[in-house]
């Protein structure tokens, strides 16, 4: 299974009611994916999201390899039980209801720690079209969070489901294999972490860590498949459970396109997104607060100590995960602490597709008040939003 993904975090007006939308091919009824928050990617329902059956939108050759690209419309990572995203295919068409066994999963990918819910992300995966043909197949994809705080009646597990009508053919015994091209990048970027291959045999001892539980922390990044870019200030405090995130975000001639405050608090599960231009606040409700860890998941594979880049000397511990992400930090072997430093993203070639880099880290928070709400949000009763 291969990956390709790029991080996106940009929205203004946020609701709960998003979780999961599928791109290529183009999802059973609405989309809409610009922002977290769309009413078309919330369907926790079992299997399709109650979104009946329609004519296949696509034809797809039968043993060909296949992107299928979709999006994390929130994050939802559960650092005891982590969950997983999935695609897969029935040969039974849901005019009446399906059940688990009339899927076979085609790829799976497991979930990953965004340290913050309202961040979404797309994913593309490869696949291998079976064998055997059909007029009409249903495509599933399922975001499985594992998250009780995502739990709904009939639903513990706090899955997410959406669904794409295809048709599978006979491919022409003329036609050769193609392989499928990685998504090309517009811009060079700089490297975060190299890649290292090891030899089969070679083992290395799981190792993890985490940031002091106060910091201050600033990084910036770009999305490599748009050339946009983005930094962000983030204070977080795993002592008072209060967390504040900043960010901005930079067209491609790194002009402003917007601007905005996440203020968690949760003791009271409360999060609210601020809008500066607009002065405008509004309310949602994240998940429960986890540490901030490299290595504490067994999914996050320790691959060693090297260099962070290859513009500084510095080492870096190093995790990477199966869905693409590698994780790095600084080890202090006098206070058993860690200052992160990037997170990179990789696709099936190896090329990188999104980077993040931690440019200034401070132990502590100078200022509590920066936890303070911005009266236009204490005043907020848009409680529906809530969880």
């Amino acid at each position: 299974m291969k990956l390709i993904l790029f991080l996106l975090f940009s929205s203004l007006f946020i609701s709960v009611l998003s979780h999961l939308c599928i791109i290529d091919p183009p999802q059973r009824g609405a989309l809409k994916y610009d922002i977290p928050g769309e009413d078309e990617c919330f369907r926790p329902y079992t299997q399709c999201g109650k979104m009946p059956p329609q004519s296949p939108s696509v034809k797809k050759k039968a043993g060909k390899m296949d992107n299928v690209t979709f999006q994390q419309n929130y994050n939802h990572w559960m650092f005891s039980n982590p969950g997983s995203l999935d695609v897969a295919i029935s040969y039974k068409v849901d005019t009446s209801p399906l059940s688990d066994s009339d899927f076979t999963i085609l790829a799976s990918i497991s979930d990953f720690p965004a340290y913050e819910m309202v961040n979404y992300q797309n994913f593309t995966l490869q696949v291998k079209w079976p064998m055997k043909v059909c007029d009409h197949c249903v495509l599933r994809f399922r975001y499985i969070t594992n998250n009780p705080d995502e739990a709904m009646p009939n639903n513990p597990n706090g899955i997410f489901y959406q669904c794409v009508d295809i048709q599978i053919v006979k491919p022409d015994e003329s036609e050769e294999e193609k392989k499928v091209e990685p998504l090309v990048r517009k811009r060079e970027e700089k490297v975060v972490a190299q890649p290292i291959v090891r030899k089969s045999e070679e083992k290395v001892a799981p190792f993890s860590c985490k940031p002091v539980k106060q910091f201050t922390a600033k990084a910036e990044g770009m999305f490599l498949t748009s050339g946009r870019s983005f930094e962000y200030t983030v204070y977080w405090d795993a002592v008072n459970k209060f967390a504040r995130w900043d960010q901005s975000f930079y067209d491609t001639n790194l002009n402003l396109l917007f601007s905005w405050s996440l203020y968690t608090n949760y003791n009271t599960l409360r999060e609210y997104v601020f809008n500066p231009a607009t002065n405008s606040c509004d309310l949602t409700g994240p998940d429960a607060m986890y540490d901030w860890c490299y290595g504490c998941s067994p999914l996050m594979n320790y691959i060693g100590r090297m260099k962070c880049n290859h513009i500084v000397s510095t080492l870096c511990d190093t995790w990477t995960m199966n869905n693409g992400f590698t994780f790095t930090a600084i080890y202090n072997n006098m206070t058993k602490t860690c200052t992160p430093f990037g997170v990179t993203h990789q696709d099936a070639s190896g090329q990188t597709t999104n980077y993040m880099r931690y440019y200034y880290f401070k132990q502590g928070i100078d200022d509590n008040s920066v936890f303070n709400l911005p009266s236009t949000c204490s005043k907020s009763t848009k409680k529906h939003l809530m969880h």
